[in-house]
């Protein structure tokens, strides 16, 4: 499509050097997606995804993004609305998983960031 070539990182955050999420815009696509890329001769499973709240307000939604493989160690979501707010994550656990979820109730105790994954900040 195109938007790879004016993409900006927005936020990243990477395990050592094996696993490595970036948040990415593009302003020509105007659109937002994430970038999951892990050392290949990492064996545990991997799950990426691409969070967003709309932009009208609501609960997080996901785009799932593909496993990252020995053959495919760099994979990305689909395209997000760049007028959303968004997130980029990865943990081991699956792809709808958020190791760092919104916490709308005071009293809800979110798990420990890292616990099972990490994410970028919400952009």
């Amino acid at each position: 499509m195109g938007c790879d070539a004016d993409a900006e990182v927005l936020d990243q955050v990477e395990d050592g050097s094996v696993v490595e999420v970036k948040l990415v815009w593009s302003p020509t696509c105007q659109a937002t997606w994430t970038k999951v890329t892990i050392d290949p001769s990492y064996e545990s499973p991997v799950f990426g995804t691409h969070w967003y709240t709309p932009t009208l307000g609501g609960v997080q939604e996901a785009y799932p993004t593909p496993t990252p493989t020995f053959a495919n160690p760099s994979v990305y979501s689909l395209m997000g609305n760049w007028k959303a707010t968004n997130k980029a994550c990865f943990n081991d656990v699956d792809e709808e998983y958020d190791p760092a979820p919104i916490v709308l109730d005071p009293g809800t105790v979110a798990p420990p960031l890292s616990q099972h994954g990490l994410c970028t900040n919400w952009i």
